[in-house]
């Protein structure tokens, strides 16, 4: 399809470059492809042709470039790579202020990305600012039936629990089970809830109730590998928690080499 569509409007004509971004996505994890399906070069060759394609078009600053960089983080943050999809992110982030303000729902996104990229990679206390930032603009800008805004409470819940902050982090995640609740015919409902159950364990752990995060987390570790596969990162951290409890390790960040959280879980 791409050579017809060089044929027909070029290198550079916007719907070629449009067919590169659309391109870098199927091949993604995100295009929802099979395990061992996954093509991660040709997503970042793609998604990197999107990019520069729009920067040729439109500029630096220009709406569809920042979102086609916004797009490629999307791409390294789907096989966890935090170190390039982090700069990505907060390119758009900052072009993207200044075309919808700091409140938009469209700035919001990529500043939600940067926060769980921090958190994936085992920055949680450096980012708690952000994460208090982000939610200030989503209480202030966002309604809490929006998609986006399950989003927010359930990924700075996270940020709060990563760090040890369970006063902060354990309201939001309460706040978030309620919004999930109210919303579970949504379709992504059950990954959100699987999630939940296993944010609901590290809290317990981190608060010292070994019963109740021994049957959190054995929950949650069937939850994530129905939802998200037995080998994300997610089941496998929930996994090495039970582990350690198992293992009279109790709470307070038993991670060892299960290494950082997902950032692929949706609300």
């Amino acid at each position: 399809m791409k050579p017809h569509f060089v044929a027909i409007y070029g290198e550079q004509g916007l719907p070629t470059i449009q067919l590169h971004e659309y391109t870098a996505l199927a091949h993604s994890v995100w295009g929802n492809s099979m395990p061992g399906e996954h093509h991660f070069d040709e997503a970042v060759a793609e998604g990197r042709m999107a990019v520069d394609g729009f920067t040729a078009l439109f500029g630096p600053d220009g709406q569809d470039t920042l979102n086609s960089q916004q797009m490629l983080g999307d791409v390294y943050l789907a096989y966890d790579d935090y170190e390039h999809a982090t700069p990505l992110y907060e390119a758009a982030y900052r072009g993207l202020i200044r075309h919808y303000g700091q409140g938009s729902e469209w700035t919001l996104r990529p500043l939600l990305r940067i926060v769980q990229c921090e958190v994936d990679s085992g920055h949680a206390e450096r980012v708690l600012p952000r994460a208090r930032e982000l939610v200030s603009l989503a209480n202030k800008n966002l309604k809490p039936t929006d998609y986006l805004y399950r989003h927010v409470v359930l990924f700075t819940s996270q940020a709060f629990l990563a760090a040890g902050d369970v006063a902060e982090g354990s309201p939001l995640l309460d706040q978030a089970e309620r919004l999930l609740d109210k919303n579970k015919t949504d379709t992504s409902t059950k990954s959100g809830l699987a999630y939940l159950v296993y944010l609901k364990g590290i809290r317990a752990q981190e608060q010292n109730h070994t019963a109740e995060a021994r049957q959190l987390l054995t929950a949650a570790v069937q939850a994530l590998a129905d939802s998200e596969g037995p080998d994300d990162i997610a089941t496998r951290d929930a996994k090495t928690r039970l582990q350690s409890i198992e293992q009279g390790g109790g709470g307070h960040n038993p991670r060892l080499d299960a290494g950082p959280i997902s950032g692929r879980h949706p609300a």
